[in-house]
């Protein structure tokens, strides 16, 4: 990857505690608690024995498959091929140093190979496998990143980003499953799924891949491809959750997840791990996924919902969805955006006739806040025909440390909204159906889906498209679009929520026990709880 080489003529400091090249490289070393743990699934999951074949194609330092050596030791194991695969020649010299001890300390014969250059270029024209592909790679995001840029000359700012491009051309044509389903301004190959996408390649038929990865590998809307592709190739046998508070990495605080299969053999029950905060772990669970539900889901498995939390997204997988609304006939749904915000002050006056709302005028379940300082003009841009009437609207910004992600509420016609809201409205302009659209996506279990499906801070259009929806009957439509208008009257938080709880889960199908077990993966004060119990009783 030659535009790391570039770096090497950069202001050498630290950004935030990482190293320029380690950030460009995406190198985050593997703690000893993971990899040990994962080295163990995946020996257990091998055909074990003498002269067994073993590779890290990125193998930074060579940890992994030392671990990996110690297991195989200690299920008498005396022979080992180990290959190790680096751009760092420094890296694989402490490789070669520490396996070179580890043979005298176990007593056994080691054979090691290695291999200083770019795995990418390799591994896409080699036919060689290994019975087992151990790894963690690279986490990198290919794009120009300011904070590298600035430590550029001008005169190599142009140099870096041809170098970067010419790679995610290369990238993208050798490994196209790894791919993003859509990029922005041209970028968006991410080197770990290549790099995951290189592993299940380089790993023999009948034998183990295992890998660390980022958590949203196995759960944004961007990688369906590979996940699909992934879970055909193998019968992925182990995924383990590690979160954030863990501080599992160096200068880093990012969830990720470990996944170990078996390549060609047929997909079967997944053993599910998760990692506490304190680095203990929850009692790990066996699970059979439904390949109809993981096809809606565009194989998006939220590992940290546990067992008991994918069983129940799993209730909803025979009901309709956001999307199946969606059409151009008379009583379709529409959804969107409106206006770039971008620079707004350009085409915003502090009077007129069209508010123009951004996210920090929303709130849930409660009357929108009008600005009365900034208005649309409309000599600069025409007003979009969606704001001629009125429409959900919600938040496209949610963090996950918020007790509910999901801000939405109803917005009046004659105001026009920025790119950090969604809306939607029925064509046909019932105000029924809003209302209870409205408070369908305010409820407990339509969040608990959009929850398993994000993976950063945007509640997107196209993950809310994913989210089941139960039937809009004539009857439920008119008790929770009552509910719903008497909750936006007593504003956030009031007593009708109870009753729209209640509402909305009977129609999803839940019963009062379901509904805790779901209420239980929230932050929530203990008073909806105790309320939608009164209610469930009484209703």
């Amino acid at each position: 990857m030659k535009h790391l080489a570039l770096l090497d003529r950069a202001d050498p400091s630290d950004i935030n505690g990482k190293s320029l090249q380690q950030r460009a490289a995406g190198r985050f070393y593997t703690h000893e608690l993971v990899g040990r743990r994962l080295a163990r699934i995946a020996v257990d999951s091998a055909a074990t024995a003498d002269g067994i074949r073993v590779i890290d194609p990125f193998a930074g330092d060579g940890r992994l498959v030392a671990w990996t050596i110690e297991e195989l030791a200690k299920d008498g194991i005396r022979e080992v091929l180990v290959t190790c695969w680096d751009q760092d020649a420094s890296g694989l010299e402490q490789a070669k140093i520490r396996i070179d001890l580890l043979a005298v300390d176990l007593g056994i014969q080691i054979n090691l190979e290695t291999w200083v250059g770019d795995t990418f270029d390799r591994a896409a024209g080699s036919p060689e496998r290994w019975d087992i592909v151990i790894t963690n790679p690279p986490w990198e995001l290919l794009k120009p990143d300011s904070r590298e840029l600035l430590r550029l000359t001008e005169a190599l700012h142009a140099e870096y980003k041809a170098e970067l491009k010419t790679l995610d051309r290369r990238l993208s044509a050798e490994f196209p499953i790894s791919q993003p389903s859509r990029k922005f301004a041209g970028w968006g190959t991410n080197l770990s799924r290549v790099g995951t996408e290189v592993a299940v390649r380089m790993t023999s038929v009948g034998g183990t891949v295992a890998v660390v990865c980022p958590t949203s590998l196995l759960a944004d809307t961007t990688s369906t491809d590979l996940r699909r592709w992934m879970f055909r190739e193998c019968s992925v046998e182990s995924i383990s959750h590690h979160p954030a508070e863990a501080r599992l990495f160096d200068s880093v605080d990012i969830p990720f997840c470990t996944f170990v299969g078996q390549r060609g053999a047929a997909q079967g029950a997944v053993e599910l791990a998760r990692m506490k905060s304190d680095r203990s772990w929850c009692e790990s669970e066996s699970i059979t996924f439904s390949p109809s539900w993981l096809e809606s889901r565009g194989y998006s498995i939220p590992v940290e919902f546990g067992a008991d939390g994918i069983q129940l997204l799993e209730k909803f997988g025979n009901l309709g969805s956001w999307a199946d609304l969606e059409s151009g006939g008379p009583s379709g749904l529409w959804a969107g955006r409106e206006l770039d915000e971008t620079r707004r002050a350009g085409f915003t006056v502090p009077s007129g006739e069209h508010p123009f709302v951004r996210s920090i005028h929303l709130a849930r379940l409660d009357a929108a806040k009008l600005p009365d300082d900034e208005f649309l003009d409309i000599r600069k841009r025409d007003t979009p025909s969606s704001s001629n009437v009125e429409r959900l609207a919600w938040r496209d910004i949610s963090r996950p440390s918020q007790a509910r992600r999901i801000h939405a509420t109803l917005l009046p016609a004659g105001a026009v909204t920025g790119n950090s809201v969604s809306v939607a409205y029925f064509r046909d302009l019932s105000r029924p159906r809003l209302l209870a659209l409205l408070g369908i996506v305010s409820s407990l279990p339509f969040e608990f889906q959009i929850r398993s499906l994000l993976m950063t801070n945007h509640v997107s259009l196209s993950v809310m498209r994913l989210a089941r929806i139960p039937h809009l009957s004539d009857a439920f439509v008119e008790e929770l679009a009552r509910i719903t208008s008497e909750c936006l009257a007593e504003g956030p938080g009031g007593p009708g929520e109870a009753a729209l709880e209640v509402s909305v889960a009977r129609a999803y199908g839940l019963d009062h026990d379901e509904w805790t077990r779901m209420a239980n993966h929230f932050n929530l004060s203990p008073q909806l709880p105790l309320e939608v119990s009164r209610h469930w009783d009484t209703s």
